[in-house]
């Protein structure tokens, strides 16, 4: 059974548009090069966005960034 994941429009996050992709992606256990392919960006790229995502959310794992998104509604499993 595959989850399906989306961003909660309605609220007000401190992520940016290409930061909740990276993170969606990062929800859906992808690696770092898989979310480059993705979204056409190169993996040092995807880094940047992880270091921002992990300092917006005051996170310091994916697990916790992904967490913190799904305790504040901003990340919606379905």
């Amino acid at each position: 059974m595959q989850l399906q994941i989306t961003i909660n429009a309605q609220q007000n996050t401190p992520l940016s548009n290409r930061e909740w992709d990276v993170l969606t992606l990062v929800a859906e256990e992808y690696s770092n090069l898989q979310i480059a392919q993705e979204l056409v960006i190169s993996p040092s790229t995807v880094k940047v966005h992880l270091q921002h995502i992990f300092e917006k959310l005051d996170g310091q794992t994916r697990l916790g960034a992904v967490m913190v998104a799904l305790r504040q509604g901003w990340l919606i499993l379905a």
